[in-house]
């Protein structure tokens, strides 16, 4: 736990891309590895449900702010969005598990709410591109899912 709280403390300071570890998934079902030209579904970035069946909500968040909306995706990943957040009005924190962690600060919650979805739908798309465990190209498509974290966290300062 120690060296995931240093992970935590890097990303918040540089608001940037953390890999706790290189994670490649079991294989998936094949309706749920790509779209009709290879490319991910829209449908497919769609597996958000609440966080332990709402169960945070008012509770306390990683950045010490009252959880207004916190859920998870099937695939691997959460997104959390809180108010009075110690260093913020509002804070979304993200993760993609076993990948990256990052957080953003708003003053508002309009400007919150207006990037909240976006970065839903980017991370849905994201956890399509992390490889199964069988996957003959593992290293050329762990590459992939770096730049897209990467490029996700500039399109999310």
């Amino acid at each position: 736990m120690i060296a995931l709280g240093a992970a935590r403390l890097m990303c918040r300071k540089v608001t940037s891309l953390c890999r706790w570890s290189r994670l490649a998934r079991p294989a998936r079902p094949a309706m749920l590895r790509a779209g009709t030209l290879g490319e991910p579904t829209l449908d497919e970035t769609m597996g958000w449900t609440l966080f332990e069946n709402g169960k945070t909500v008012g509770a306390r968040g990683s950045e010490n702010g009252a959880i207004l909306v916190d859920e998870e995706h099937d695939l691997g990943a959460r997104i959390t969005l809180e108010q009075n957040a110690e260093i913020a009005p509002f804070a979304i924190t993200c993760g993609i598990y076993g990948w990256a962690f990052h957080t953003r600060f708003f003053g508002t919650r309009a400007a919150a709410d207006q990037d909240l979805e976006g970065m839903k739908n980017a991370i849905g798309l994201i956890l399509l591109k992390i490889p199964d465990v069988d996957d003959p190209a593992l290293d050329l498509k762990h590459h992939e899912v770096s730049q897209a974290i990467s490029t996700f966290v500039d399109q999310f300062p």
